[in-house]
């Protein structure tokens, strides 16, 4: 069976449900059965808050700690699990554990790659469990500051159509939160601007879970390339486009991204990494919960809990301050 053929969500509903077929055949409990199922539905729906920046292939010991720090976000288990303040115990992490290491090892032995996830569950230790937010890997403010000066000042110089395009690519993900998919599928009928508040929203059809959605964004960080676009594209027309019109693949977004942080002098990669920026900057400028949720257009505020605890502000102002 194909180890990959789509992102991490769907690879793991394909073996999930492979996996089941196989299981509920060796006279296992229903308790038992129901447990597993569980267990993995809760990690595939950890799933979708990274599938942007990992795949089946790149899963290792950090997003299994991750996953712990998002079940103990999840509402209803803070509400049934109070004793101590602990959400959590030690036992019930290994029975997760168990449970996730025999799925995995399934999928290990029946992928026609032969992909080993041994080594994931080999090094993970309790003492591992940290918050999460101390793992979450973002850009700090002189990473951020390094990033904008060499964009304005440098790689802007020549105009070219392309490093317009690139330059708003980076902003949608940095001050829009725009998932590098969302970025990649935004024309300029998207952009509708608020006068009173300067904010832009844009639409975006081809959001996460095909659902159209609406995302935010200060006029002031992509106005000039916005300008600059409209005397050159369709408004009905990809903007991520290349100079042959081809619509710009995913993959060579990350090597376009990667390229300019080396060329800034900045040593991370990813894209999610600027979706992971903007909600940080949010959250540790005090901005509320649910605001960081409306922004970042999380389905359930657990994704978004990852990221810190805060007070009350409205987008616009939440916006105004990065």
């Amino acid at each position: 069976m194909e180890l990959t053929n789509s992102n991490i969500v769907e690879d793991l509903k394909r073996w999930e449900k492979a996996f089941f077929t196989e299981f509920s055949q060796k006279n296992r409990l229903e308790n038992t059965i129901a447990q597993y199922h569980r267990v993995i539905e809760r990690f595939i729906e950890y799933s979708r808050s990274i599938q942007d920046e990992v795949t089946l292939k790149t899963i290792n010991s950090l997003v299994i700690v991750n996953f712990f720090t998002f079940l103990e976000n999840i509402p209803t288990l803070r509400r049934n699990n109070k004793k101590n303040g602990k959400i959590l115990t030690n036992v019930t992490k290994r029975n997760y554990i168990n449970i996730l290491r025999a799925f995995f090892t399934y999928i290990e032995d029946n992928n026609d790659e032969m992909h080993s996830f041994s080594k994931i569950f080999h090094k993970l230790k309790f003492n591992s469990f940290e918050k999460q937010e101390e793992k979450i890997s973002y850009l700090n403010e002189q990473e951020i500051q390094r990033l904008l000066t060499y964009l304005d000042n440098i790689y802007l110089k020549n105009g070219k159509t392309i490093r317009i395009r690139n330059v708003l690519l980076i902003k949608l993900m940095l001050f829009a939160g725009l998932r590098v998919t969302e970025a990649l599928n935004v024309r300029l009928i998207d952009f509708s601007i608020n006068e009173a508040s300067k904010i832009y929203q844009i639409r975006l059809p081809m959001a996460k879970g095909g659902k159209e959605q609406i995302a935010y964004i200060s006029a002031r960080h992509i106005q000039l390339e916005l300008e600059a676009l409209k005397t050159i594209y369709d408004p009905y027309e990809f903007i991520m486009v290349s100079e042959n019109k081809n619509h710009l693949a995913r993959e060579n977004a990350y090597l376009i991204v990667n390229a300019i942080y080396k060329k800034a002098g900045i040593n991370k990669k990813g894209c999610h990494i600027l979706r992971h920026t903007l909600a940080m900057r949010l959250t540790e400028e005090g901005v509320s919960l649910a605001t960081v949720k409306k922004i970042l257009r999380h389905s359930n505020i657990s994704t978004t809990t990852i990221y810190a605890k805060a007070t009350a502000k409205g987008v616009g102002e939440a916006l105004e301050k990065i």
